[in-house]
């Protein structure tokens, strides 16, 4: 445990403005001025708006389906499997949550660890992500490429295929009900060991299972770009894609998303990774590959997002590489925690206090589509489905 605290870095900082706001995004750092304004518009603007934000299609790319066990669905989940949790109501895990807030990313994988230790079966797998895919369809997400933490279930003795089962039978059921569509990113932790993940790789054929892609999440550890190459490296081999997180105050950051792109060769796409944006060459980069920055400014723990430095700090960064013609797309991270904000819950947020314009949030829109990882034909067809609900 000293060894994994001594990894652990600070994710919101008190001085986050200067530090992800460098060379490029001073000229857009918040004012005081511009938070008041955007909270002036007119009522009948807002309603227009927010009908303009829920009705435009959508795709999701970074959500992680344990984040999307809700407080009513943790007491239930704990019930059925006889977990012993200190919460007796919503009321009760929402103070949890409330009372985790903290400027470590370590405060939020507690969170997560505890919330995630509730999934025992692969009827709560199921259950998670039928409930997590309906909310998403009613704000009209069409695609979502979810994260699977396989090894969160595993040691509660869950088999990553059991784990699967529940997610692609809710995925089957939500449909037909909802016509929303999905695929699932294998997310290895990089606080635990390489072999651990080469094993969960080597022992399936992710295909039958609707699986697209590998990644990096939950707490940082030294040189995780570097150390899991053998296991990009398998799953390229397999045919899967490959990103991974690099969070935003991260240690070495700028080394870690350079490394992404090349030890990793991740495939188009680092999940936050906004602290590149103080680096013009990276920023060069972004701009002449089409590479994308999938972003969650969510990171308030039911606070306000106004007293959030992290929300502002991701909103301003967002508002940078769509001034700039750099492809970011916004999604939720962990719903079930983040105060139940769903994918048009987060455009609205970042809509209100960036004053977002109908044509930017339709290229946020186009962009969430052009990240995914399917055939053109069917961005394509996603595509024309934005077009199409521009001309209404």
């Amino acid at each position: 445990m000293t060894q994994v605290n001594s990894v652990r870095r600070r994710v919101v900082r008190t001085i986050l403005s200067s530090a992800i706001l460098g060379s490029g995004l001073a000229q857009i750092a918040c004012t005081d001025e511009r938070s008041k304004s955007t909270h002036t518009i007119a009522a009948s603007d807002d309603l227009s708006m927010d009908e303009f934000i829920r009705g435009i299609p959508k795709a999701e790319s970074h959500v992680h389906i344990p984040g999307c066990v809700t407080p009513e669905l943790l007491l239930k989940l704990a019930r059925r499997n006889g977990v012993d949790l200190p919460y007796r109501s919503t009321m009760d895990v929402e103070q949890f949550i409330e009372n985790s807030y903290g400027p470590d990313l370590s405060d939020f994988i507690v969170v997560l660890d505890q919330i995630a230790s509730v999934l025992r079966t692969d009827e709560d797998y199921y259950d998670t992500t039928y409930d997590y895919l309906s909310r998403s369809a009613k704000q009209n997400v069409r695609y979502v490429e979810a994260y699977i933490g396989p090894q969160f279930a595993l040691e509660n003795g869950l088999s990553v295929v059991h784990q699967l089962d529940g997610l692609n039978a809710a995925l089957r059921e939500a449909k037909g009900d909802f016509d929303i569509d999905a695929q699932w990113i294998m997310s290895f932790r990089r606080d635990r060991p390489v072999d651990e993940a080469l094993e969960i790789l080597n022992e399936m054929d992710w295909r039958r299972h609707n699986v697209v892609g590998v990644a990096l999440s939950e707490l940082d550890t030294p040189n995780y770009p570097q150390r899991f190459k053998p296991v990009f490296d398998l799953a390229n081999q397999q045919g899967l894609k490959r990103t991974t997180h690099v969070d935003v105050g991260e240690n070495d950051a700028l080394a870690r998303i350079w490394s992404a792109v090349s030890d990793l060769e991740v495939d188009g796409r680092i999940d936050h990774g906004i602290d590149g944006l103080d680096d013009a060459r990276f920023v060069e980069y972004l701009r002449e590959s089409g590479f994308t920055l999938a972003v969650c400014p969510t990171l308030f723990f039911n606070k306000s997002p106004d007293d959030s430095a992290y929300f502002r700090g991701v909103c301003d960064a967002t508002k940078f590489m769509l001034d700039n013609d750099l492809r970011v797309t916004l999604n939720t991270d962990d719903p079930g925690i983040f105060d139940l904000n769903y994918l048009a819950d987060i455009y609205q947020l970042a809509r209100s206090y960036l004053d977002l314009s109908e044509t930017e949030i339709t290229t946020l829109a186009k962009n969430s589509f052009e990240i995914l990882w399917i055939d053109q034909d069917r961005k394509d067809y996603y595509l024309k489905m934005i077009d199409s609900f521009g001309q209404l």
